[in-house]
């Protein structure tokens, strides 16, 4: 059987690079218990906008969030999610800019377009840049570097940032995501089935991967047995 695994997440969200490698974790550990399955998973990437008056050419990405959330939030912010990237394998550092994430939602919809494989890739380099490397998520420079890593033609990458393209439909699909509830990211959905509005542990998601199969098999899916 085939797994679609729809994520809404936002650039600049922690827990949402936190969800990426907990969900590659279950479906790793589902791999492993089913070495024999023929079943595949098909990850997408959906927009949503956490911050939606940041600048769109950025500002320091510490005092903005010590405004927003005020400094002792703050920290205990950075004490929690460093926690917990450590033991997913990210070292999270909240040092360099922030801002809009418009453009980096515009060239994963682009990815998308050349393929799941180069989606997943880029938003893998954005993350990884941008909560890592502390590089600017508003800078078009940067997003074009990342486009290149994941495999992309630098030159193709560069026209299309330089243009509007693609900014109406992720406007779109974050308004979409409004409509549904989404009120915060990362929102998982399963094959329609299952909605896991938060970075859940990994075996969570193993376990409902082991369910809807299970009940696919059997022609019937009860939801309640999911949660």
């Amino acid at each position: 059987m085939k797994f679609d695994i729809k994520i809404i997440s936002d650039t600049v969200c922690p827990w949402c690079y936190v969800g990426k490698r907990r969900v590659e974790a279950g479906i790793a550990a589902y791999k492993a218990a089913h070495p024999e399955s023929s079943d595949t998973f098909a990850v997408s990437w959906h927009p949503y906008y956490l911050d939606p008056n940041a600048p769109l050419d950025g500002e320091d990405k510490a005092a903005r969030y010590e405004r927003r959330f005020g400094a002792e939030k703050f920290a205990s912010i950075q004490e929690t999610i460093g926690k917990v990237g450590k033991d997913v394998g990210i070292n999270f550092s909240f040092a360099g800019r922030t801002g809009h994430t418009k453009h980096s939602h515009r060239l994963i919809r682009f990815a998308a377009q050349k393929g799941p494989d180069y989606q997943n890739k880029i938003v893998n380099e954005l993350f990884a840049r941008y909560f890592e490397k502390a590089q600017d998520i508003t800078d078009k420079n940067m997003l074009q570097s990342a486009a290149e890593a994941a495999g992309l033609d630098g030159t193709e990458v560069k026209a299309f940032l330089e243009s509007n393209e693609g900014a109406e439909e992720v406007e779109n699909e974050v308004l979409r995501a409004q409509k549904l509830g989404v009120r915060g990211v990362p929102n998982i959905r399963i094959n329609g089935m299952f909605e896991a509005p938060g970075a859940v542990d990994a075996d969570i998601f193993r376990q409902i991967f082991e369910k809807i199969a299970a009940y696919t098999e059997k022609g019937t899916l009860d939801t309640a047995d999911l949660a």
